[in-house]
């Protein structure tokens, strides 16, 4: 993407006058360059970012404590929680922290609103539940998407996803079964994840 040092420098600075929340990845990828002056200017990105990130956390939690079943903010919480974690600029102790914030957001969520709940708010706790190895409360999830989500496809993504993961090839193919007479259309990526592994 970026070669040479000048041009990261410039897309940096562009970046750190601007919303740099928008650009993670590349900010992630300069913090590695061999350029000190480029990785300076990453890491005060970051710094930035986490700072924004710490206070509009606060602000999405002092206003859902005020009003738990809004939906509307529930799912532009789980959405801005998304953005921050499937970047590459958390520590592990940090993504498993924010891993819980979305887990709590996602549970207040599903006790006010589960139908409103977006299919792809299951998908992405089931994810990070998995990655950060709490697979106790992503079966939970993976529950409670088979049973809310029934007939979408990105549910048997992420599902399959999860079995797979975990090694459960009895569960993981009672899916697949499941997915080839439930008549839904298969995308690409659903099926390239079927030729993959099943």
């Amino acid at each position: 993407m970026i070669d040479d040092s000048q041009n990261l420098r410039k897309l940096l600075l562009t970046i750190l006058r601007g919303d740099v929340t928008k650009s993670l990845n590349a900010v992630a990828k300069a913090l590695e360059s061999p350029d000190t002056e480029t990785s300076h200017y990453a890491a005060s990105a970051i710094m930035d970012i986490m700072s924004e990130f710490q206070t509009t956390i606060q602000k999405f939690q002092a206003q859902l404590s005020a009003n738990p079943e809004d939906s509307e903010l529930n799912h532009l919480f789980i959405d801005y929680l998304y953005k921050i974690l499937n970047s590459n600029i958390l520590s592990e102790m940090e993504k498993k922290t924010y891993v819980y914030t979305m887990l709590s957001a996602c549970q207040n969520y599903y006790e006010h609103n589960p139908s409103r709940m977006h299919v792809t708010h299951y998908a992405h706790i089931i994810r990070f539940l998995t990655e950060i190895g709490d697979l106790k409360n992503a079966r939970i999830w993976v529950d409670r998407i088979q049973k809310e989500k029934p007939d979408h496809a990105d549910m048997y993504l992420a599902v399959l996803n999860f079995y797979f993961t975990v090694q459960d090839r009895e569960c993981f193919f009672k899916c697949l079964e499941r997915l080839k007479h439930s008549g839904i259309a298969i995308g690409q990526e659903l099926l390239e994840l079927i030729r993959i592994y099943g």
